[in-house]
């Protein structure tokens, strides 16, 4: 079962375009999501991945963020496993808020992914003395959402990234990283609400859900623990880190937001290699 199945399919480059051209939202985004939330007075999009991205909607919605979310799946090329949490999770949301929840949609854009994350590898780890693509990833799934945001007139992005994990941290989800993903989204005045940002206890997002989710049949990442020593500590500096943010991944990732809403056609590659220079 392909995510299309759930999702309606979205072309992101064509929002791009009806960005640039002032376009309105009819003809890229289908009826069905637009008329669902064409009363909305303050519209989200909804990060759709885990149980952690379904407890931030859920709170975001009883902290007042939002009156109607669109569910937002982003593709990388990396996810392999069911897709059953799709159709799923947005039954907890609707259940859990009493806001209004699109049919949830998908987009891609696997130039943007390798780009950013795939292409230069041996670059990034010879000026940084590391390479994962966790750092890249997250920034482009954040990256990904803003044209659709700002086509569709949602202030708001909604993302279930944690500080930590029961004490367990991520090098994507460090209090620098989230800092970094918020400004990102920023630029164009559009908020990443990380409403569960603070929240450490897994028994807490559980609460959050009143136990109507779980993280059973969601995607898995061929990378996943790639940072990690055998022993499951952290085994990259955290200062390595930062500099990859705030020398390659922020600034390259916002350049490419901008590139794209200027020529939605551009070559990424070429785009994100000039850059080392």
């Amino acid at each position: 079962m392909d995510a299309t199945e759930s999702c309606v399919p979205i072309d992101f480059r064509a929002v791009c375009t009806a960005v640039k051209e002032k376009r309105k939202a009819q003809g890229v985004i289908p009826p069905e999501i637009l008329s669902a939330i064409a009363s909305s007075k303050r519209l989200a999009l909804g990060e759709l991945a885990g149980k952690d991205s379904v407890a931030a909607m859920v709170k975001a919605y009883d902290d007042g963020v939002f009156d109607a979310v669109i569910p937002v799946v982003i593709r990388t090329g990396t996810e392999y496993g069911s897709t059953n949490f799709i159709d799923r999770n947005v039954s907890v949301v609707r259940r859990k808020t009493g806001g209004v929840v699109s049919k949830p949609v998908v987009m891609q854009d696997f130039e943007f992914w390798h780009a950013l994350n795939g292409r230069f590898v041996s670059e990034l780890s010879r000026r940084f003395g590391f390479y994962s693509p966790c750092l890249g990833c997250h920034l482009y799934l954040h990256a990904m959402r803003v044209p659709l945001a700002l086509l569709v007139g949602a202030r708001s992005i909604v993302s279930g990234e944690r500080e930590t994990h029961d004490g367990k941290q991520k090098i994507n989800q460090l209090p620098f990283s989230l800092d970094f993903h918020e400004q990102l989204t920023s630029k164009w005045n559009i908020q990443l609400n990380l409403s569960l940002r603070h929240v450490s206890s897994e028994l807490e997002v559980d609460r959050i859900l009143g136990g109507a989710c779980s993280s059973k049949d969601q995607f898995c990442c061929v990378f996943s623990g790639n940072y990690r020593t055998p022993d499951g500590r952290i085994g990259v500096p955290v200062e390595a880190v930062r500099r990859f943010y705030a020398e390659y991944g922020f600034p390259v990732a916002q350049k490419a937001v901008e590139a794209l809403l200027t020529n939605p056609q551009i070559n990424l590659l070429k785009l994100v290699g000039e850059s080392f220079k």
